[in-house]
């Protein structure tokens, strides 16, 4: 029983973050306790899963560190806030560390 209300639980809260939009997310880093702590959830997550494959960040980079970048995105660019929150993070990320292609086999520089 416990189980699945842990998994009902985990569910609801993926399905919240999927829809999230840029007003929102920063409608709750900027509100109590318990939005923040999703917002940084939120934010680690949508960063974690670029990471490697868009975002190629140097060691040492913290959540509070892409938190305080993604917050300067979403009040820099209010007419762009109706986008999926997630598109944010990761073109903050993009931006301040982007992943190098891939060098093409048979071609020297």
């Amino acid at each position: 029983m416990k189980a699945a209300a842990l998994i009902l639980a985990l569910t609801s809260t993926c399905a919240q973050a999927q829809f999230l939009d840029g007003n929102a997310l920063l409608a709750r880093l900027n509100g109590d306790q318990q939005s923040q702590s999703f917002a940084l959830g939120y934010i680690a997550g949508a960063f974690d899963n670029a990471t490697g494959v868009k975002i190629c960040p140097p060691a040492g980079i913290s959540v509070g560190q892409v938190r305080d970048m993604t917050r300067l995105a979403l009040e820099g660019l209010p007419a762009e806030r109706h986008a999926p929150a997630d598109i944010f993070v990761v073109a903050v990320g993009i931006r301040a560390w982007p992943c190098k292609p891939p060098a093409q086999p048979g071609r020297s520089l």
